[in-house]
């Protein structure tokens, strides 16, 4: 067993010690990232939210905020997550549980980044399948 599948196995066992499920079989979503995309600045300007499914392809950790994008059939997108939304408690479960690969269903609010970037602000989330192998 290679390095990487010896700590995705240790995130695993950390879900299922918590009494979480990492293959749950129903997710929900209200639009696929394409939909929320082109639908962006209607949701926003109604402060809507949306959930989406799809694969993690990037993680990026800055303090008490984690930029990630998000990709399905359709599209990818950056997801933010803020410790201060989701709580603390829920943030340092993601990033000890969470990788690249993972499939999740994320529920939030969109926004634009100080960048311009179109995005979803994270208010929940919940894996939907553990990536074993990078």
């Amino acid at each position: 067993m290679i390095d990487e599948e010896v700590v995705r196995r240790g995130r695993l066992k950390k879900l299922i010690d918590a009494g979480v499920n990492p293959f749950p079989s129903r997710a929900e979503r209200t639009h696929t990232v394409a939909e929320l995309l082109a639908q962006f600045d209607a949701l926003l300007a109604e402060q809507k939210t949306a959930t989406i499914v799809g694969r993690f392809r990037s993680i990026r950790k800055h303090g008490g905020l984690t930029f990630a994008h998000l990709e399905d059939g359709s599209c990818r997108m950056q997801v933010a997550f803020h410790r201060d939304r989701i709580g603390e408690d829920a943030y340092v479960f993601f990033h000890a549980t969470m990788d690249i690969g993972d499939f999740a269903e994320l529920t939030g609010s969109p926004f634009i980044t100080k960048k311009g970037e179109k995005s979803l602000d994270v208010h929940s989330y919940k894996l939907l399948s553990k990536s074993l192998l990078p």
